[in-house]
């Protein structure tokens, strides 16, 4: 099997297998208001849902503070605040207000107070906050389903497919594909390993002195540090080393022949992760290659003189695009 299609097939495999043993997302539902049509309500504490992770949270305390800075410790039922410390990182939290099935808030704290008492002022501040914004509401209408916001923080595994193409790797054109496994093994860093098949097409030496065609497989390795983080879209740069072999063939001419070359690089990356969904995202990148070594394609003649040469570029670039689980 073509190497590009084997690399394709399996990324896809591997895709489908996460996403169909990943547990679904449940969302409870709010009850109801009560037979006059007026909201019921409630103690705070009640409506309040925390999940601390590894970080300080308190749900007693975070209650106290919000209480606090709306001045009341009662709120309507169908309002429900899931509150969330991520299970990895102790300075990442976040947390989400619903009305109903509809998120009417949504806020990020990354990286979030280191001190425990910091942590609920400023949490609980941002809760009463946007309780208090979620009133216009009333007189604009509810957020639609389409535009809640969502993130990808308490996931800290994404495996990807994607899409390549670009100039100079090989010579010409180069299309390819490859899959990539991340694990974030901090609040703005991650490495990640990389497969990567890539074919050019057509390679010209001068003066019409034939053609031949190229292939590269590579492994790679990156660090990645997140540069910006917002609601659905995460900006990233990395930098790592790719390692693997190309193949090449020469075509029209009386003697071709075919070389398996070892290739090296640096890489390096610019990335843009928006979320689709809570495990889904599309992920675009801007990767340049550096090769650490010369490599140059050359025709000669029965005796072994050199009647053209074709060197490989000092650096390449391409552009990837493909979905990303994140689990």
């Amino acid at each position: 099997m073509h190497p590009i299609r084997a690399i394709a097939s399996l990324g896809l495999c591997i895709l489908a297998a996460i996403s169909w043993f990943a547990p679904p997302t449940v969302t409870a539902q709010a009850k109801a208001a009560d037979g006059n049509g007026a909201p019921e309500l409630r103690p705070l504490a009640t409506v309040l849902t925390v999940e601390r992770g590894i970080t300080c949270l308190d749900s007693g305390e975070l209650a106290e503070h919000v209480s606090s800075w709306l001045g009341t410790d009662r709120i309507a039922a169908p309002l429900s605040i899931d509150v969330h410390g991520s299970p990895y990182f102790a300075r990442t939290v976040w947390f989400r207000i619903q009305r109903g099935h509809a998120t009417v808030a949504e806020r990020r704290f990354e990286p979030a107070p280191a001190r425990c008492a910091d942590l609920h002022a400023a949490v609980g501040l941002a809760i009463s906050l946007a309780l208090k914004a979620s009133l216009l509401d009333a007189f604009i209408g509810a957020r639609a389903p389409g535009e809640e916001r969502v993130s990808h923080g308490s996931h800290p595994f994404r495996f990807g497919v994607a899409a390549l193409g670009g100039v100079a790797v090989l010579p010409g054109v180069d299309l390819g594909v490859a899959i990539s496994f991340q694990y974030a093994m901090a609040e703005r860093f991650a490495v990640r390993l990389f497969a990567l098949g890539l074919v050019g097409p057509r390679g010209n030496f001068q003066q019409d002195q034939g053609r031949f065609h190229t292939q590269l497989s590579l492994g790679r390795l990156d660090l990645c540090s997140r540069l910006a983080s917002f609601t659905s879209v995460n900006i990233s740069a990395c930098a790592g080393i790719a390692a693997g072999a190309m193949n090449v063939a020469g075509e029209a001419f009386p003697m071709s022949r075919t070389a398996l070359i070892p290739y090296l690089a640096i890489a390096n990356a610019l990335e843009l992760d928006v979320a689709l969904s809570r495990h889904w995202s599309l992920t675009l990148a801007l990767d340049v290659l550096v090769p650490l070594r010369r490599t140059s394609f050359v025709v000669r003649d029965d005796v072994g003189a050199i009647l053209a040469a074709h060197d490989l570029a000092s650096a390449g670039v391409l552009l990837d695009i493909g979905p990303a689980y994140h689990f």
